[in-house]
């Protein structure tokens, strides 16, 4: 094998009879590596960090029309009525309002308004059916 002998920039240890052996199209390699790692290291948790607000942002939107609905329609705090019908969800709600807050962010007025309308006409049918 034409490559016996060598080691690898990490398995060299440092001694001087490592670096004697060492292959310079290896440390050329891992000299590309750092770099492409000191450049593009820092598109990962920004990436992480955009698609968290999104998601965060998308729910909070959710969330604030889900509670402007039940203030205009039902009379009840949106609190409320999670806890009476879906009980396992409060402390969802609770973990995303926490986020909401850490992550400063406001609820989108369209779309507030778009699920605010929507669950007032579902309601409107079903007390109309008298369910």
């Amino acid at each position: 094998m034409g490559g016996q002998g060598r080691r690898a920039p990490w398995l060299r240890g440092g001694s001087e009879e490592a670096d004697e052996n060492a292959d310079p199209a290896i440390d050329a390699d891992a000299d590309g590596f750092e770099a492409m790692i000191e450049q593009y290291g820092g598109l990962l948790p920004e990436m992480l960090d955009k698609l968290e607000r999104t998601i965060a942002a998308d729910a909070w939107s959710l969330w604030t029309g889900f509670c402007a609905f039940c203030d205009e329609c039902v009379g009840v705090a949106a609190e409320k009525v999670i806890a009476v019908a879906l009980e396992p969800a409060v402390e969802r709600v609770e973990s995303l309002k926490a986020r909401a807050e850490g992550l400063g962010l406001e609820a989108d007025p369209e779309s507030v308004e778009e699920i605010r309308e929507g669950l007032a006409e579902s309601w409107r049918v079903v007390e109309e059916r008298g369910v």
